[in-house]
């Protein structure tokens, strides 16, 4: 139920506060921003007014957001039913060394529910990708239908292609000159990597520290293409945020 009455000026400014820049955000936007308010089950009459007003004083979102005039990409959707039997893989990198000596991240998105698996990692070979797939998708979710890459070398190379096929899975490659095809895994990369940058800001090479931090963000803010938040998409309820 909302709460239609916040009662004083100053408990909205300390919740858009924590949303925004508390130890679970990634200084998002004021759509992002205003809809995790109302999902926490607060409101107010000029809340998206108020957001958006935050939003534009916020002076690393003010640093790091988007080029004015940027073209937009027109990406093709993959559609599916089934939560979990799909899903895009792509790598972001290089990345400024941190823990572990990792300077990639690989970044797999649900193509139903939304839902972001990543994880650092210090290598981008055919063997790390095995074992991304084994651990943050296997273990987790189950056998999907489909995996979607890029043609890199490591998803190219004979050892995950047969890993792949021991488990019956299907590996699609987006086409070559049209990576619209992975696009959502794509847009999800620029998502997280706007909010790396952020952190790195403050915490330079502990990046690897505060992925979960901006993963769990991801999960728990609501995508436009659904109207809800990967993670009440795959656990049937929204996740108690600190706000």
């Amino acid at each position: 139920m909302l709460k239609e009455n916040l009662p004083r000026r100053d408990e909205a400014q300390k919740l858009m506060e924590e949303i925004h820049e508390g130890i679970c955000s990634a200084h998002q936007g004021a759509f992002t921003m205003s809809r995790k308010v109302t999902l926490q089950g607060y409101f107010w009459p000029t809340i998206i007014r108020d957001c958006a007003e935050y939003m534009r004083k916020c002076k690393v979102w003010q640093e790091f957001q988007k080029v004015p005039g940027r073209p937009a990409t027109n990406y093709t959707s993959i559609s599916t039913t089934i939560p979990f039997a799909r899903w895009g893989i792509d790598l972001v990198g290089i990345l400024p060394r941190g823990t572990g000596n990792n300077t990639y991240l690989v970044v797999a998105i649900d193509y139903f529910t939304k839902w972001v698996e990543a994880a650092p990692v210090p290598t981008i070979t055919e063997e790390q990708m095995r074992k991304f797939v084994s651990k943050q998708i296997l273990c987790r979710f189950g056998v999907p239908q489909q995996i979607i890459t890029d043609n890199g070398t490591q998803f190219e190379a004979r050892g995950f292609n047969e890993f792949l096929q021991s488990w019956g899975i299907k590996h699609s490659y987006a086409a070559v000159g049209y990576p619209q095809t992975n696009g959502q895994v794509e847009n999800t990369n620029i998502t997280i990597v706007d909010g790396l940058k952020k952190k790195i800001m403050e915490c330079k090479s502990a990046w690897v520290e505060e992925l979960p931090y901006i993963v769990w963000t991801y999960r728990t803010n609501p995508r436009k293409a659904t109207g809800e938040t990967p993670f009440a998409l795959t656990y049937g309820f929204e996740a108690r945020a600190p706000a």
